[in-house]
C-alpha cells in the first residue's frame, strides 16, 4: 500500500495510541477521492467475500465431487507424498552441510534458534501494547516451529 493512504507515527507511544484509537473506535479514516481512487487499486475486494475466500470458493468448485465430497485420497497416495516429503527433507539437510552461501550458516542467521519462552515473551509485549490477547501459552513443536494457545482453548492444558 503506498505510504499516502498510511497515518504517520513519529514514536511507539504514538503508534500504540494511533492503533488503540482505532480499535475503539475513536478515529475514522479519512477517506478522500484521492485515496478512494488508491485503495481500489489496490484492494479488489472491498465489499463481499475477500479474496482468499473467492480463492477458496474456485478451489472447492474445481475439486468437490458430486453431493459436495472431497476426492478420496488412496493408501499409495498418501504414502507416495509422506515419502516424498521425506525424501525432500532428507536431501534439503544434505545440501545444508555443503560449503558456499545459502548454506547451513546462512539459514541459522535468518532463522535463529529461539524457545517457547522467547516467543510468548514477544506475544505479550505485543498483546501488552495492543491491549489484547490475554494469556498465551506457547509450545514447541519443532525447531522453528510453534503451536500457540489461548487460555480457555482446549490445548492450554
Amino acid at each position: 500500500m503506498p505510504n499516502s493512504l498510511g497515518l504517520e507515527a513519529r514514536s511507539l507511544e504514538e503508534l500504540t495510541g494511533r492503533l488503540q484509537a482505532i480499535l475503539r473506535g475513536e478515529q475514522a479514516a479519512e477517506i478522500t477521492p484521492e485515496k478512494d481512487r488508491l485503495i481500489d487499486h489496490y484492494i479488489t475486494a472491498r465489499q463481499g467475500p475477500l479474496a482468499a475466500e473467492r480463492i477458496l470458493d474456485v478451489l472447492d468448485a474445481a475439486y468437490r465431487l458430486e453431493g459436495g465430497a472431497l476426492p478420496a485420497v488412496g493408501p499409495l497416495q498418501r504414502r507416495t507424498a509422506a515419502g516424498l516429503t521425506r525424501l525432500k527433507a532428507a536431501l534439503t539437510k544434505l545440501n545444508m552441510r555443503r560449503p558456499g552461501p545459502n548454506r547451513g550458516s546462512y539459514h541459522a542467521h535468518r532463522w535463529p534458534t529461539i524457545g517457547p519462552d522467547h516467543v510468548a515473551g514477544r506475544v505479550q509485549r505485543l498483546g501488552a501494547a495492543l491491549g489484547r490477547f490475554g494469556r498465551v501459552r506457547v509450545r514447541g513443536r519443532g525447531e522453528h516451529l510453534f503451536d500457540l494457545f489461548a487460555e480457555g482453548d482446549e490445548g492450554w492444558t
